[in-house]
C-alpha cells in the first residue's frame, strides 16, 4: 500500500489528488481531517481520489497539513487493519 505524503491539487496533472495504491486491498474507509480534528473528506470506496476541496462545504482545503484514518482489509487478511498518518496540502 501507498500513501503519499503530500500532494498539489493545482490542475498540472502532477500529484493532483491524495489517494492509495495498493491492488491488495478488499474493502477500505477512509476519513481526512483539518488541523482543528474537523472531518473534510470521506469514502468507502477503493478507489477514491481527494482533491483538497472540503467534501461538506465544498471549499477548497488551504495549504496544511491534514490527517488521515484509514480502516481496512486486504485480499489476503480478512481481519481489520487501522492506518494513521499525514499527508500535506500545497495549492
Amino acid at each position: 500500500m501507498i500513501i503519499p505524503n503530500i500532494f498539489t491539487p493545482n490542475g498540472d496533472g502532477v500529484n493532483d489528488f491524495f489517494y492509495i495504491s495498493s491492488k491488495a486491498i478488499s474493502r477500505l474507509d477512509v476519513r481526512i481531517f483539518d488541523r482543528w480534528g474537523n472531518k473534510v473528506f470521506e469514502s468507502n470506496s477503493i478507489d477514491f481520489k481527494w482533491d483538497g476541496v472540503n467534501q461538506f462545504t465544498k471549499v477548497p482545503s488551504p495549504n496544511g497539513v491534514f490527517t488521515y484514518a484509514i480502516e481496512y482489509t486486504t485480499f489476503a487478511s480478512p481481519a481489520a487493519k487501522l492506518s494513521k498518518g499525514s499527508a500535506t496540502l500545497v495549492r
